[in-house]
Parts: C-alpha cells; structure tokens; sequence
C-alpha cells in the first residue's frame, strides 16, 4: 500500500489556496465572517407577523397615540455618546484581540508565588522594617548628641569678644566724663 503511494504523482496546491490558508492562520476575521454571511439564507418575515403589523398600524386610535409619540419623541434632546465610550469603541474595533484579552484575562485563575519567591520578598520586607525601626531613632540620637556636643565645645574655647572695652579704674580721674558725673551724681558729691 505504501509502495502504491510513493508511486502517486505529486501535484501543487493552487496558489489560492496557498492564500487563504495565510490568511486564515494570521488571524483574518473579516473574510471569515463575510464568507459566513454570504454562506445564510434570507428569510423574509413570517406572513403572520406582517398581518399583526398591518392591523396594529391601522388602528385609528393607535394613529393618534402614535403621532404624539413621534412629536414627544421629536421634542427629546438628542445626547452624543460621552467621548470615553466612543474611544473605548473605536479602541475594541481597532484592536479586538487586544480588547478580548484584557476583558476575560481578569476570569482566569490567579496563580500564587512560588514559596522560593515569598521568602525572597518577606526577608526584603523584614530588612527594611528593621531599618526603619532603628536606624531612623538611632539616627536621630546621633544628631542630637552631635549637636549637644557641639554647642558644649564652643563654650570652653576661647573667650568672646565684646563691642565694647572693659575698664577696672582706681580713681575717679581715671574715668571718661560721662562715667565720672555720673559716679558723682550717685557718690553725693566730689571726690573723697
């Protein structure tokens, strides 16, 4: 049988055909669906459903309640589709895989962690709990004894120095004008 087969002459795919596979397994909605659509019968409606039609719209007081529908309908503003709903549509028609895969992928089963991995992030977690524990108080520790120890430092250092002269006179004659009158002011008089 098989002998039989290899001695078969080989013959070449049509080139249409060739085509349409491509196509097909690249994805190409469209000529799918207008295939599928062409492939459907037209159905007219049924005869019944005509009759009913016909009888409903002939009614005369059905012709009044109608025509004030239609001028109730005629006084309706007419609203646009928000702009995030027209943007969202024009994204799923230009994109509809896309669209698809981020609208059922919330459906499926979420998988957990490797153990590997939890361990991996809780030590990372643990490490910087750590640090946020201690070192920020020890941190603070440190500057305030730096500056604690600065400011006991500076005062030991040297002697400041003042805007204005510092004078220990023995005598009266040796003061400046100002200050002798007004020693002899509180003294009760002139020298002693």
């Amino acid at each position: 049988m098989r002998a039989a087969l290899t001695s078969l002459a080989r013959h070449e795919a049509p080139a249409e055909l060739a085509e349409a596979v491509t196509l097909e397994l690249s994805g190409e909605r469209t000529g799918r669906l207008r295939r599928a659509l062409q492939s459907l019968v037209r159905r007219g409606a049924p005869a019944l459903l005509d009759e009913r039609v016909a009888a409903w719209i002939g009614r005369p007081q059905d012709a009044e309640r109608s025509a004030r529908r239609a001028e109730a309908l005629r006084a309706l503003d007419v609203q646009q589709a928000p702009w995030v709903l027209e943007r969202l549509l024009r994204e799923e028609l230009e994109e509809p895989e896309r669209q698809r895969v981020e609208r059922f992928s919330g459906t499926l089963p979420r998988l957990s962690a490797p153990p590997a991995l939890a361990e991996r992030i809780g030590s990372s977690v643990r490490k910087r709990a750590i640090l946020r524990l201690v070192g920020g108080p020890l941190t603070a520790l440190t500057a305030a004894g730096l500056i604690v120890w600065l400011t006991l430092r500076g005062g030991v250092s040297e002697p400041r120095a003042y805007r204005f002269q510092v004078l220990h006179p023995a005598t009266l004659e040796q003061l400046d004008p100002t200050a002798r009158a007004l020693a002899e002011s509180l003294g009760g008089g002139g020298p002693r």
